[in-house]
């Protein structure tokens, strides 16, 4: 749903059908249209679309939500955002709410309040409404990525900030964050998939001047990270998409280079990580 094509900003979403094999365009478009935001399916079905901006300035609409339901096929219009976000990442939690975390717009930096929201109720929350509070990120980021555990606790890596090589933990019931310590590798522009042992494998990225073919992994039980025993990328690739497989697997493909240059190259291959 979203996305730009080039030269407009989209208000136009489509279903995949896997058995069929086959796109269809939903029923109504989108209330608003969007990109750089999140799309999050919620404990109820529906899907949350949230943030994101309309015009190449990336300054506008960036409050808006809305709700897509699948059941007929439309979406509404959902409360605005506190603030205007985009870059920033929106995380289901086990209780049903929504963790959104960071930004790329207010004061051109990352934005280290934190919200949730509840899908029953459709209210939103302030965990902290200063910086550097209890409720609110260790380090400012946007561009990041985040991940949620089967601890129920959110790991959010890397991004664009002054540390992109940090990740930290949230604990919703707590609602406090601490130090996960730091990866191998500035990140941004990443993924981020739990594994079923608990892990997690953090997959590419740009590091501020390429794209990287790198990867990261996260021991959950102690707190770490390592990158010598896994394999490389065969080429960098920075956001790119990675997903869990029914096998245990991670695959990943599509590149994109943040900043283009003359040697500026995107792929549509994939590549397959395996435990």
């Amino acid at each position: 749903m979203g996305g730009n094509d080039g030269v407009n900003t989209l208000a136009t979403a489509e279903t995949y059908d896997p058995t069929a094999g086959v796109w269809t365009n939903t029923i109504g478009p989108l209330a608003f249209s969007h990109r750089y935001h999140t799309a999050t399916l919620l404990s109820n079905g529906k899907v949350l679309i949230a943030g994101g901006t309309v015009g190449l300035l990336g300054t506008a609409d960036a409050k808006y939500t809305e709700v897509y339901s699948p059941t007929v096929g439309t979406f509404s219009a959902g409360p605005l955002l506190p603030e205007e976000r985009q870059g920033h990442s929106a995380t289901l939690l086990s209780n049903g709410d929504v963790l959104f975390v960071g930004n790329s717009i207010v004061g051109g930096g990352a934005l280290v309040r934190t919200l949730t929201y509840d899908g029953t109720t459709f209210t939103w929350a302030h965990l902290a409404s200063t910086p550097l509070t209890t409720g609110s990120l260790i380090q400012g980021r946007y561009n990041h990525s985040a991940v949620l555990l089967s601890t129920g606790k959110v790991l959010v890596t890397g991004g664009f900030g002054l540390y992109p090589n940090s990740a930290e933990l949230y604990d919703p019931t707590a609602r406090t964050w601490s130090s996960a310590g730091n990866m191998t590798a500035a990140r941004s522009y990443h993924t981020s998939t739990a594994l079923r042992n608990g892990d997690v494998l953090v997959i590419g990225g740009y590091d501020g001047t390429t794209s990287l073919s790198s990867l990261d992994y996260y021991d959950a039980a102690s707190n770490t990270w390592s990158s010598s025993a896994q394999k490389t990328l065969s080429m960098g690739r920075a956001m790119n998409t990675s997903l869990m497989l029914s096998n245990g697997k991670v695959l990943t493909l599509g590149s994109y280079c943040p900043v283009p240059s003359g040697t500026c190259t995107t792929y549509n291959t994939s590549e397959i990580w395996a435990p």
